[in-house]
């Protein structure tokens, strides 16, 4: 009971951040929700190439899936977080992921088994097993016990998707996972961190800041995407960039929501030096308010992007 009552008063701490970040819904037309619940939706999603960008405190970090491989008949992927480097792989009919336990986490000499990370079929406030956040080196000396909360509907990069908050004891951590993208909110002490960016599946949500990963190269030494100037602007800022050979280029500009709002350029160009205007407008020729603005390149499978603050 004890246990009960301090796991309510940790919730409710948490609950009072999230709910000033996350878009939650009261409810959905009933026609939409026997469509959703008539498709599968990941809530863990593992695809080599995906990655995640959250909002911080200190700047952003990167979640990212460099690779996959097969171990026996079960198709892992490693994961690379801010924390760890896991092998995970998902039970779409038990609806819970795994670990393979290359680390001996649960300390019985064999690293070749399967540990729990999240399980969603339990009841709520059901306690279970979780190895999400322990490492070797962080290893707690309380049960590494995790909770699942009830169901919400969200708004989540415009898609209205099913999200569960999952508290970690072991780690006094608080997750949010959505269907479709996985942790879109985490906090342990401090600021929460808050998913701002997504490419799941080949899909890109969100606004992509910067990656600076091997596996994901944000641009070459061939492409130079320069600063605008001026910056801060108004009533209009030159972009400029050098191509050093032929490509497709595209050159947008979003709001701090990650919404495109302005395209300032989809061509195939020459290599050679280019500058390009913006004048501080959308699409549709409406004056922007003042703050800032991201204006990212993407030429092939490359992009850049670099921060403005427009002036008013």
């Amino acid at each position: 009971m004890k246990k009960l009552l301090l796991l309510l008063i940790f919730i409710s701490s948490l609950k009072i951040f999230a709910q000033s970040e996350i878009q939650y819904i009261e409810t959905v037309p009933e026609s939409f929700k026997k469509k959703y619940f008539e498709e599968k939706h990941e809530y863990n999603p593992l695809h080599v190439g995906d990655l995640w960008q959250y909002s911080t405190s200190y700047g952003y970090e990167n979640w990212l899936i460099v690779g996959d491989t097969l171990v026996g008949n079960r198709l892992y992927f490693r994961k690379k977080t801010n924390f760890a480097t896991t092998w995970e792989r998902n039970d779409t009919i038990k609806q819970s992921s795994y670990l393979l336990d290359l680390d001996d986490l649960d300390e019985d000499g064999n690293t070749n088994e399967e540990l729990l990370l999240d399980s969603l079929e339990v009841p709520n406030f059901a306690e279970y097993i979780s190895y999400r956040l322990i490492t070797k080196d962080n290893l707690p000396d309380v049960p590494f016990e995790a909770f699942v909360e009830d169901s919400s509907w969200a708004i989540i990069f415009e898609d209205t998707v099913i999200t569960r908050r999952v508290q970690y004891l072991c780690c006094f951590t608080t997750q949010i996972v959505a269907d479709k993208f996985g942790v879109v909110w985490s906090m342990t002490e401090g600021p929460p961190i808050i998913l701002s960016g997504a490419i799941i599946n080949g899909i890109t949500y969100g606004l992509i800041v910067s990656v600076n990963d091997e596996h994901f190269p944000v641009i070459p030494d061939k492409l130079i995407l320069s600063q605008n100037y001026p910056n801060p602007f108004n009533p209009s800022t030159t972009i400029k960039f050098v191509l050093n050979e032929f490509n497709s280029v595209t050159v947008k500009v979003y709001n701090i929501l990650g919404k495109d709002i302005k395209l300032l350029l989809e061509e195939d160009l020459s290599a050679g030096e280019y500058n390009i205007q913006w004048n501080g407008k959308d699409d549709e020729g409406n004056t922007l308010s003042g703050g800032i603005y991201f204006i990212r390149m993407i030429v092939g499978r490359y992009q850049k992007t670099i921060k403005t603050v427009f002036l008013k």
